[in-house]
C-alpha cells in the first residue's frame, strides 16, 4: 500500500546486483549494511548511522549479516565500533522478536533474505533501523510494552473460568464448531509490524491496533454470548477502538503471518455496531 513508507538505501558499491548474482560462482563481491545506532534510551544525541561492509554469500539473511557484524564490528573504514543490539530468539520467523525496519520496511531479521531485497532496489546496500513507532532502547532494540498494553485494554484473551451466558450449545460443542475459524485467527506473532505500518497509530493516539483487535475479535468469537464478550466489544467501542481504524489494509500487506487482519476489523466494527444500536433500543 502507498501508505508503508519506503525509503532507499544509501548507495553501495557501484555493481549490477542482478548480474553479479548471476555470476556469483565466478567471483567474489561485498555489500553495504547500513545500521542506525543509539545508545540508549532515550539517548537522541547518539543517534547516527554504522556502515558496514560484508563479503557475499548465497542465501544470506538480515539476522546472518547482524551476527557477521557482531563477530568483527568494524565499519566500512575501518573503525572499530560496539557491535550493534539487536533482538532475535526464535530463528525462525514465529516469535516476531526481531522485527525492524529493513530499507524502510518492518520485516523479520531471521527469514529476511538479503538477494531479494538488492535486486528490488539494484543496490548492493541495505538499510537496518529500529521500529519508529516505539521507544528506542537501543540500536535495533525497542520496546513493544504499548503493544501489550493495547491488548490488555481490549482484554483479549479468552478466560478459561467464565462460560457463556445460556449459550445455545454446550461449550464443548460451541468450542468444536469454532476450532477451524479460532485455528485461522490464532497466529500472531507480536511483532508489531501492523502497528509500525498503521497511519493512524501516531504520537498522541489511542488507537489500539489491528493486532489487538484481532486477538479481541477470537476471544469474542470464542466466548459468544457472554458477559466476556460483551466487555470486550465495550472497550472495542471506546477511545482508540475499531472506528478509529483508517481502513488503510497497510496491516495487511506488511503481516508476515498473513494474518486477515482487515476482515477481523470488519467483524469487530459489524458486532460493535449491532451492540451499539442493541443497547440503544434496550434504553427506549
Amino acid at each position: 500500500m502507498s501508505g508503508v513508507r519506503r525509503e532507499q538505501p544509501a548507495p553501495g558499491p557501484a555493481i549490477d546486483v542482478a548480474s553479479a548474482l548471476a555470476r556469483a560462482d565466478e567471483q567474489k563481491w561485498s555489500f553495504r549494511v547500513r545500521v542506525r545506532r543509539q545508545d540508549g534510551p532515550a539517548d537522541t544525541r547518539s543517534r547516527r548511522w554504522d556502515e558496514f561492509e560484508l563479503p557475499w554469500r548465497p542465501g544470506l539473511s538480515v539476522h546472518d549479516c547482524l551476527e557477521a557484524i557482531e563477530r568483527d564490528p568494524r565499519t566500512a573504514r575501518g573503525e572499530r565500533v560496539r557491535a550493534p543490539a539487536w533482538d532475535a530468539s526464535c530463528v525462525e520467523g514465529r516469535c516476531g522478536a526481531c522485527t525492524m525496519l529493513v530499507n524502510g520496511r518492518p520485516r523479520q531479521a531471521c527469514v529476511t533474505l538479503v538477494d531479494p531485497l538488492m535486486l528490488e532496489t539494484n543496490a548492493a546496500s541495505l538499510e537496518l533501523a529500529p521500529l519508529s513507532k516505539f521507544p528506542v532502547l537501543r540500536d535495533l532494540v525497542v520496546d513493544r510494552s504499548s503493544a501489550r498494553a493495547a491488548l490488555r485494554r481490549v482484554k483479549a484473551w479468552v478466560e478459561l473460568d467464565r462460560e457463556p451466558a445460556e449459550p445455545s450449545v454446550t461449550p464443548s460443542r460451541r468450542r468444536l464448531a469454532l476450532a477451524p475459524t479460532a485455528g485461522a485467527s490464532s497466529p500472531c506473532i507480536g511483532c508489531a509490524a501492523c502497528l509500525e505500518a498503521c497511519p493512524e497509530l501516531h504520537a498522541g493516539s489511542l488507537f489500539v491496533g489491528a493486532a489487538s483487535i484481532h486477538e479481541a475479535k477470537l476471544a469474542v468469537d470464542l466466548q459468544a454470548g457472554s458477559p466476556a464478550a460483551d466487555e470486550r466489544l465495550d472497550a472495542l467501542m471506546g477511545p482508540g477502538g475499531v472506528a478509529e481504524c483508517g481502513k488503510s489494509q497497510n496491516c495487511v500487506e506488511v503481516c508476515p503471518a498473513s494474518l486477515p487482519l482487515d476482515e477481523s476489523i470488519a467483524s469487530v466494527a459489524r458486532a460493535a455496531t449491532k451492540r451499539l444500536f442493541g443497547r440503544w433500543f434496550a434504553r427506549r
